[in-house]
């Protein structure tokens, strides 16, 4: 059997800090504890550290919960104008959207890991490179 040898250096790294993102895809799911959610699919088009340009990231929109705050922020941040109440959007509108959001690491429910956590959206880039902005 042949010697097959790999460098794992920074597996456990996920991207965090500013960023551009444009999301790819949007899944409207439920979460485990039964409330709606859209699940992101979204490049990576810019960051601090361009090692992370070109990765996916995978934020989740609750819709039903206290997170609900978030969805907002980050409903509007892709150019929605989203009233209080109710409110009615088709998902796909969003596909296509860059918006800049800032992303911390977090810690995977079920503790496999480390992941990324965009923790908001629409925030004005500060950190990102002049040529990229």
């Amino acid at each position: 059997m042949p010697k097959i040898t790999a460098n794992f250096t920074g597996v456990n790294e996920v991207p965090t800090g500013e960023m551009l993102i444009k999301i790819e895809k949007v899944d409207l799911k439920q979460s485990q504890g039964g409330n709606a959610m859209l699940n992101l699919q979204c490049a990576i088009l810019a960051s601090e550290d361009d090692r992370w340009n070109g990765r996916k990231v995978f934020p989740i929109l609750m819709l039903e919960t206290d997170m609900r705050r978030q969805t907002f922020q980050a409903l509007n941040a892709m150019g929605l104008s989203v009233p209080e109440g109710d409110f009615s959007f088709d998902s796909d509108e969003l596909v296509g959207k860059e918006v800049y959001v800032f992303a911390t690491e977090k810690e995977r429910q079920d503790k496999t890991g480390k992941m990324t956590n965009v923790t908001a959206w629409g925030v004005t880039p500060k950190l990102l490179k002049p040529s990229i902005t």
